[in-house]
């Protein structure tokens, strides 16, 4: 059966009958059929949200009438939800025409328009996709914008985005079936379905990846940044500021995904390395593709928040600021190096 989703996350504080205790679920005492039913819709309410694979990103593309560009990203879905949005932003690279076209993801396809009385007019266009939901870790995926040919000149892309939209109910086997555990409800001791207390637990542990900060930033440069140099050159002028979840006691560090998307001369390496400023960790990626691929994740320790700092330093989800810096050099051969793209995420 269908999981229902809340449209609120339950508030515990009165799911005891009407007690308003801030302690109503405790180490040592009873737990009782209602408290059960609102960690349940809890549960189902995290597993229901949506989720950022792609944030807001300027690229500054032109696209000529009669051409398209494809945005390459790469993506850390969660296997629980299946439906996406697509958000970009056109701008008119013409004045006092009118311009349409498509956004495409090789399989689904929406239109856009823009009457453009100036090169400041904008528009926002959509493209809802839905995927097989799966557990794998990490994909690329592309984006195509296309400018009609008979399009009056012209756009500029100015930014592409990509969410996973909330859900209202989830399938069997992701979430929990919350009136099972209704006062007066049978008792059930299985260990699999989702209709009994054990269910709860393990749903909460799994909240954990699904909630998880899918994408902490992205780069894309559509020229690239070639790199002949044998010494490492910084990317950006400053660093990206990212932030890990903090999730256990004790915990200071935790470990982020990364990749890259490059391109090579022929017979060139390539090398990429990130350097996080309070943790001190570094890790160079080496590439040698001469056709623009995404490199295999790696990982990175930066530091996570300091829940001790929460009400002092909000701005930076408590605790130093960490920043990432990114940097590119030939590591051997005649020719560039280049870095086209570069994403960190939380894959876990």
């Amino acid at each position: 059966m269908a999981i229902i989703v809340p449209q609120y996350p339950p508030n515990f504080t009165t799911a005891n009958a009407g007690t308003s205790s801030k302690n109503l679920i405790r180490a040592g005492h009873p737990v009782r059929s209602a408290q059960w039913t609102a960690m349940a819709q809890g549960v189902n309410w995290l597993h229901g949200q949506g989720g950022t694979l792609i944030s807001f990103q300027p690229y500054f593309v032109n696209i000529a009438a009669g051409s398209s560009y494809g945005f390459t990203s790469y993506i850390w879905p969660r296997y629980e939800n299946p439906h996406r949005l697509w958000v970009v932003t056109i701008g008119a690279g013409t004045s006092n025409v009118q311009l349409f076209g498509t956004l495409s993801n090789g399989t689904d396809t929406s239109d856009w328009s823009l009457s453009s009385s100036s090169t400041e007019k904008l528009t926002i266009a959509t493209l809802q996709e839905e995927v097989t939901p799966s557990a794998t870790p990490a994909t690329s995926n592309q984006l195509v914008v296309a400018n009609d040919t008979n399009s009056g000149g012209n756009i500029r892309v100015l930014s592409v985005a990509l969410y996973e939209l909330p859900r209202t109910v989830l399938d069997a086997g992701y979430g929990v079936d919350f009136f099972a555990l209704a006062p007066r409800h049978p008792i059930v001791g299985s260990t699999t379905g989702d209709n009994h207390i054990e269910a709860v637990h393990r749903h909460q542990r799994s909240a954990k990846t699904v909630a998880r900060r899918q994408m902490l930033f992205n780069y894309h440069y559509p020229v690239g940044v070639p790199e002949s140099g044998t010494s490492f050159v910084d990317l950006w002028a400053s660093a990206p500021e990212i932030r890990a979840r903090h999730l256990e006691n004790g915990n200071t560090e935790r470990n982020v995904a990364w990749t890259a998307y490059t391109v090579c001369a022929s017979g060139v390496t390539g090398e990429i390395r990130l350097t996080a400023s309070q943790s001190g960790a570094t890790d160079t990626m080496s590439f040698t593709n001469t056709s623009a691929a995404w490199q295999t994740p790696r990982t990175l320790s930066i530091k996570t928040e300091d829940p001790t700092r929460w009400a002092t330093d909000t701005g930076h989800r408590g605790g130093t600021a960490e920043t990432v810096m990114a940097a590119i050099r030939n590591a051997g051969g005649t020719g560039n190096a280049t870095v086209l793209a570069l994403a960190i995420g939380e894959s876990t």
